[in-house]
């Protein structure tokens, strides 16, 4: 009798041999740079790293860096988006998926003193190399009224630097 891998555990090999050949996962035991030669099911995202990127990219948005922020998103082609649903500054659609636009945009958002204080943090999972969260979030600013948001996304840990490669609030 011929036994065979289940269909869920072949789909999931698959999804991270597409995952992982782009962006080029680490494996978790030796650390070392997955390639398409010898790509890797084992890698590591930690809680504390993406934790740790998602409050220093809050700390450079609230500082108005723009240099800092532009290093804590994911460059093309891992970035996947970037968007803000609701109210002044809402940034969706194809300019959600424009990474080009995004440091125009992070300045006309301090222009207007704009500030994100974290009040919740998820790690949702670890992944093909990227650790999932929710969050949610007071947002303020001079052109709207202060309210609670909530988001989520992905930091790339496999990246270098580790970075966000999808943020979504509203």
């Amino acid at each position: 009798m011929r036994r065979s891998l289940p269909r869920s555990l072949g789909v999931l090999l698959l999804c991270n041999a597409a995952v992982c050949l782009p962006i080029g996962c680490r494996d978790e035991v030796s650390g070392d740079r997955a390639t398409e030669s010898k790509p890797s099911i084992l890698f590591r995202c930690p809680r504390s790293e993406t934790e740790q990127i998602v409050a220093s990219f809050v700390s450079a948005f609230n500082r108005g860096d723009l240099a800092a922020l532009d290093r804590h998103i994911a460059t093309e082609p891992s970035f996947q988006w970037f968007s803000v649903s609701t109210g002044p500054g809402r940034r969706v659609r194809e300019e959600a998926n424009n990474r080009s636009s995004l440091a125009a945009y992070f300045a006309s958002r301090h222009r207007v003193a704009e500030r994100l204080e974290l009040k919740r943090f998820r790690f949702n999972n670890r992944t093909f190399g990227s650790g999932g969260f929710t969050f949610g979030a007071t947002r303020t600013a001079n052109d709207l009224n202060t309210g609670t948001v909530r988001g989520k996304g992905a930091v790339g840990c496999t990246l270098d630097p580790p970075s966000i490669v999808v943020w979504s609030m509203g």
